[in-house]
């Protein structure tokens, strides 16, 4: 068996491992927020996907969660050794639920951070003209971080080029700016759900519909 196969068949293990965990829980996910709501309603319900993740996605996948964990614990041992408190661990109310990167509790005030890998491309682009983290990302540590108690003083999203470890953009999120917005979003979709009534798709531009695994099956997706 060559390198490949053994590769591709442990992500796809991997893969089928992650999904029938999430399959068990009957919960929005987190960090699907901002994104279409039409996508998130479908995930919950556990709606097959029409339109299968590619083996060389797998593997990208798996590559970032793996160096997810890895930057985890270098940002944990930077603060460690200066006196500070690593946090981590899952977050979850009635109809939520996700797990935050790292949050990390100074003398000075707590950070929590939400770390994002990204090809060479994607990297150029954001350091040429990212201005402020995805609207998504803004939305998903927003919610993390309306659950945590006490809230973090700084909220961050960091793009960290997979390739060389560089980190492309840091950016810092308002949570009193966007706490409306977000929590808006949320009662919409769980709305809906409570209702049992499939919310409007609202993709945010054609990549997301580019990229969901709904889209050979979805009349409002952006062919």
């Amino acid at each position: 068996m060559d390198l490949m196969t053994i590769i591709d068949a442990y992500v796809a293990e991997r893969q089928a491992h992650d999904t029938a965990e999430r399959s068990q829980v009957d919960k929005f996910r987190m960090s699907d927020a901002g994104k279409c709501r039409l996508m998130r309603y479908w995930k919950r319900q556990g709606k097959p996907a029409s339109a299968p993740i590619s083996p060389e996605a797998l593997r990208q996948m798996q590559a970032g969660l793996i160096l997810h964990d890895f930057l985890g614990q270098v940002i944990a041992a930077h603060f460690l050794t200066n006196g500070a408190t690593r946090l981590e661990g899952e977050l979850q109310d009635e109809h939520r639920i996700g797990h935050y990167d790292v949050w990390v509790q100074t003398v000075n005030g707590s950070i929590l951070y939400d770390l994002k890998t990204v090809k060479g491309k994607e990297a150029n682009y954001l350091e040429k003209y990212g201005k402020e983290a995805k609207r998504q990302h803004q939305y998903q540590i927003v919610s993390y971080a309306s659950l945590l108690d006490p809230r973090p003083d700084e909220l961050r999203v960091a793009y960290i080029d997979r390739e060389t470890l560089r980190v492309v953009q840091e950016y810092q999120v308002c949570f009193n700016l966007l706490i409306q917005e977000v929590h808006a979003d949320w009662d919409i979709l769980i709305g809906a759900w409570n209702a049992q009534v499939e919310p409007d798709a609202n993709p945010d531009d054609t990549w997301e519909c580019k990229f969901c695994a709904y889209r050979d099956s979805c009349p409002s997706c952006v062919k």
